[in-house]
């Protein structure tokens, strides 16, 4: 495989960190060297922390043209491949409509930044919600009216939404919807490596198998792992996050084992993703569970660290039935 970058991109919510994830899983298990750049990681090199440094939108661009610049070069003369997730279409696309600028002002500009990256070779997976507005009912629903209200009132406050007379929910749809028809636009005239995973159309078992398809790569599977020692590592497990004691589960759900409640993951219903030994991935998240036995083999308590994915710094101890141990 001729590449030094793989993009993935898609609208909020579409599987964009589920599918880089395993993309970077299944390279490692190839023998690639690769790095996944997850999308809400702390110091990313391609996304600006603030906008408020800037004077004018103009200023911002060229900083994030110059972060582009500057991560080609950095990717071009290492030895992996880099994952990237979310820094084109939805970042950027998005964040120049949120500013309010025009359409030909943003596919002018993200056709600079893909002439920047042309060099690497990319490979670029685009997810396609072909209904927007009932693919953001289904994320909202599933991470709850608290992210559903973060989201409605970041996109309530744009210049984008003001001048447009834009609110609530259906304004946060419309919004999204604007982000889709340009993004496809230029994905269509993009000459690069590219393919299109239709959402609509069956699962992400037979997702990854066509992504795998396109980069000529076979999918590695993992043996099954045998229902009584997934049985080990299931229970209720404690931790402190933010000041407060959290009880969270790990359950077994068709064949798998699925976390329940951990406040660092968001979401409920993680599924674990299986690396080796008593070592498993929160599926989506940069993390590694690693269930630690006691000398009679039993599961005592989930060191949480990060994987190589990410620059995350924060590493905590869930304890079994038990509190946090710092």
């Amino acid at each position: 495989m001729n590449t030094k970058l793989i993009l993935v991109e898609g609208l909020i919510g579409s599987g964009k960190s589920a599918a880089a994830q395993f993309i970077w899983i299944q390279l490692q298990k190839h023998g690639f060297q690769c790095r996944w750049f997850l999308e809400d990681e702390i110091n990313h090199p391609l996304y600006l922390k603030s906008l408020k440094n800037f004077k004018t939108p103009e200023d911002a661009m060229a900083e994030l043209h110059g972060r582009w610049v500057s991560f080609v070069r950095q990717v071009k003369h290492s030895q992996g491949i880099a994952i990237v997730e979310a820094c084109l279409f939805q970042y950027i696309v998005g964040l120049m409509l949120e500013m309010a600028i025009d359409a030909d002002t943003i596919s002018a500009y993200v056709r600079g930044i893909k002439d920047v990256f042309k060099e690497l070779l990319p490979i670029f997976v685009n997810l396609k919600e072909p209904d927007v507005a009932r693919s953001l009912r289904a994320i909202c629903d599933k991470r709850g009216k608290l992210w559903e209200n973060l989201v409605v009132d970041r996109n309530n406050r744009t210049l984008y939404a003001r001048r447009k007379g834009l609110s609530g929910f259906a304004g946060f749809v419309q919004f999204t919807q604007s982000i889709s028809q340009l993004s496809d636009r230029l994905f269509e005239e993009f000459d690069i490596q590219k393919i299109t995973i239709d959402k609509s159309i069956g699962d992400w078992q037979q997702h990854h198998k066509k992504i795998f398809n396109f980069m000529k790569l076979p999918l590695i599977e993992d043996e099954p792992i045998p229902m009584e020692q997934l049985n080990t590592f299931t229970g209720v497990y404690t931790c402190h996050y933010q000041g407060t004691e959290h009880t969270f589960s790990v359950e077994i759900e068709k064949g798998s084992l699925v976390v329940y409640n951990n406040p660092y993951l968001w979401i409920s219903g993680n599924r674990l993703i299986f690396k080796e030994g008593n070592i498993f991935y929160p599926e989506s998240w940069p993390y590694e569970f690693i269930f630690e036995e006691n000398s009679n083999r039993i599961v005592q308590h989930i060191r949480m660290k990060p994987s190589m994915a990410s620059g995350e710094s924060q590493g905590e101890i869930f304890l079994k039935q038990s509190t946090i141990d710092g």
